[in-house]
């Protein structure tokens, strides 16, 4: 198929077609950076500042999981990643060397479907990519996290992207996720590959000793997650982790258990309020809404004893150190697969730490749950210590986030009663996520000058990052 647009001109297009209510507040500034758009990294910023916008055009999410076609990538929706973690010791050195992997490829629309086939793109050529990695060294001769330089692709530049099912590839640049060779369309057992000079080298093995669906579990209900936010949602716990990794010259040899997860995500709008009640008068003029948090705290946890805990607690407004664990599941392994105990609670954050940009976040948690149901099966208090306690990282779009791995101690409370005994207590590791705890408009401030935009201070919208830079 012949190429009849320039990616300028897509980008713009593709803008100028959103429709008004998906528009965000900066959206008159981010037209001329699309239209001169030169850069993959610009793309996935632009990307990024359109918020809600950026699913605008793409296909709905699907309302039902099938496997194994919805373990590949879904070109025609909006954003998804497979997101890979691993926490590993040091092969001959008794546990006493740790190192944790975080390996996140992610992909997002740069134009809608319609203006992908006016421009005579494919659909690899409407994605921009892009891999992080970081490396947690936790070693009796060293503690440092070291982080993968930027890798953001965009075939339409010319970038290194392939999607592949059979077998399973998703390749950014040289960072890569391979499945098996053998014929089928499984993800597992998975390879995974970053390759970052002399700064990082990642070759890790992911298996399961369950097969096929049997092997992962599906998250949200029955693996789709609700608007506004709809998408797919499933997890692979407890894998088994092999491989070697090589950390500015220093090659260590790994094992230990990791997850898996992989996840579409998209905006979709609730339908319009009825005209009734009146609406109310529009704000005065030079008003701007305040920015506020909308982001989440995540955990996924392996414990020893085979069982597993994952859930998240939720920031909208501003920051608080405790909020409600109001989603989680406590899995139990069975010859068949997992047991999901649905769970909820609270969780207590606590010593926050400045990351990258001056991002501040948690460094320590604290989490109660039981399960929904009261069927006393799980009434848990979970305190994990990182590691190491900067997690934080820059993603493909220029935000930071923070992935902090831990060790983790487990007090489950429930079988604490005369009739059954005493209580349990197992250890276990993880990651810890803190995801859009910085301010929208310090992130905005940056992404404006990475993009070369100066906000006019007589615009409501930008008046305030005006005086910030």
């Amino acid at each position: 198929m012949d190429i009849i647009m320039t990616p300028g001109e897509a980008m713009g297009l593709s803008i100028g077609s959103i429709p008004q209510d998906w528009r965000p507040a900066v959206y008159d500034w981010l037209i001329e950076p699309a239209v001169n758009v030169s850069g993959a990294t610009q793309a996935a910023v632009i990307t990024a500042l359109l918020g809600n916008g950026a699913s605008y055009g793409a296909n709905p999410p699907p309302t039902s999981m099938s496997f194994p076609a919805d373990h590949a990538l879904h070109l025609d929706m909006g954003d998804e990643w497979y997101w890979l973690s691993a926490n590993l010791t040091v092969d001959g050195s008794d546990g006493q060397d740790q190192i944790a992997v975080l390996v996140v490829i992610a992909r997002n629309r740069t134009v809608t479907n319609a203006v992908q086939a006016q421009a005579g793109w494919t659909d690899t050529q409407a994605q921009v990519v892009d891999s992080t990695a970081t490396v947690t060294l936790s070693t009796r001769q060293v503690s440092k996290i070291v982080r993968r330089n930027p890798n953001v692709q965009w075939a339409a530049l010319g970038g290194d992207v392939v999607f592949g099912t059979n077998p399973f590839t998703y390749r950014c640049g040289p960072d890569s996720l391979i499945g098996p060779s053998d014929g089928s369309q499984d993800v597992l057992p998975l390879a995974v590959y970053v390759d970052d000079g002399d700064n990082l080298n990642i070759q890790l093995t992911m298996t399961s000793d369950l097969s096929g669906e049997a092997a992962f579990f599906l998250q949200g209900e029955n693996g789709i997650t609700p608007a506004p936010k709809a998408g797919l949602y499933y997890s692979w716990p407890q894998l088994a982790v092999s491989g070697t990794i090589v950390v500015e010259g220093t090659s260590y040899a790994v094992s230990g258990t990791g997850w898996i997860d992989h996840q579409l995500m998209m905006y979709q709008p609730a339908s319009p309020p009825p005209p009734f009640p009146p609406l109310p008068p529009p704000p005065s003029p030079g008003w701007a809404p305040m920015q506020q948090l909308n982001g989440w705290s995540w955990c996924q946890f392996n414990l020893a004893n085979g069982d597993v805990f994952t859930g998240a607690g939720f920031q909208v407004g501003a920051v608080r150190t405790e909020v409600p664990f109001s989603y989680g599941f406590y899995l139990k392994r069975t010859p068949a697969g997992w047991e999901k105990i649905f769970i909820q609670g609270r969780l207590y954050l606590d010593r926050f730490l400045a990351g990258l940009e001056n991002v501040q976040l948690p460094t320590a948690w604290r989490y109660e749950a039981t399960d929904v149901y009261g069927g006393g099966l799980v009434d848990v208090v979970i305190v994990p210590g990182p590691t190491y306690p900067d997690g934080s990282f820059t993603t493909g779009n220029l935000k930071v986030e923070g992935e902090t791995p831990v060790t983790v101690s487990v007090l489950n409370r429930a079988p604490n009663t005369s009739q059954t005994g005493a209580c349990t207590v197992t250890t276990g590791s993880g990651y810890c996520e803190s995801v859009d705890y910085e301010p929208p408009e310090q992130y905005i401030a940056r992404a404006f000058q990475f993009l070369g935009i100066e906000p006019v201070l007589t615009d409501p919208a930008c008046a305030k990052l005006a005086s910030e830079q």
